[in-house]
């Protein structure tokens, strides 16, 4: 049984007059579909390789659009993390308290005071 004698059967059921009668403000359009897809299946069993070649062509063409989109999407979703990060790291602390509190807490290392500062402590100024 082809794909033809599957829509003949649907056709010959009355099913399409019943639908056509109820939707009798289409009558003409469904004619005229219902003719274009009987011609296009028709070709399509005369033409095996090229509906073959034609279904490929569409697959491939699907398989593009949807990579296609996933690949927009995760490009959004990286813009939106990196902009998110982007945030974070400039986020300010606000105001800090008592920042002047450390002053005096160091004293004799190298470069706090030490000699690469060139400071004498206040044990050599009392000595000396």
């Amino acid at each position: 049984m082809g794909l033809l004698d599957g829509i003949d059967s649907v056709l010959d059921s009355g099913a399409v007059e019943a639908a056509v009668d109820v939707g009798s403000s289409a009558g003409n359009w469904w004619d005229t579909a219902l003719d274009w897809g009987t011609t296009a299946f028709q070709w399509m069993e005369d033409h095996p390789v090229a509906t073959r070649v034609l279904g490929g062509v569409v697959g491939g063409a699907g398989q593009y659009l949807a990579k296609r989109e996933l690949q927009d999407r995760e490009s959004e979703l990286l813009r939106k993390q990196w902009e998110r990060e982007r945030r974070a790291q400039m986020i300010s602390p606000g105001k800090v308290s008592g920042y002047g509190s450390h002053v005096g807490q160091f004293g004799g290392g190298l470069l706090t005071g030490g000699p690469v500062a060139g400071y004498r402590g206040l044990r050599e100024r009392e000595e000396g």
